[in-house]
């Protein structure tokens, strides 16, 4: 079984609050979201989905509802 990229795991996971996306390469995803404070798009729980691939996230804010997920080096 082939595993899951990055990107696509974090995606899937919150495409319901995502309002635009960009995707430089699969470890750094820069979303919009509808609002970053949002239960839906916390760290905590999106690092608890993305356990479940083997990754871990860190998490950088910008201006307004703008956030990136980096990718952890395991």
């Amino acid at each position: 079984m082939s595993e899951k990229k990055f990107s696509k795991v974090v995606l899937e996971f919150i495409k319901n609050e995502v309002v635009e996306c960009e995707l430089d390469n699969d470890n750094d995803v820069l979303i919009l979201v509808k609002d970053v404070n949002a239960d839906a798009v916390s760290p905590e729980r999106i690092n608890e989905h993305l356990s479940s691939y083997g990754y871990a996230a860190r998490f950088e804010y910008g201006d307004g509802d703008w956030m990136s997920i980096i990718k952890k080096e395991k």
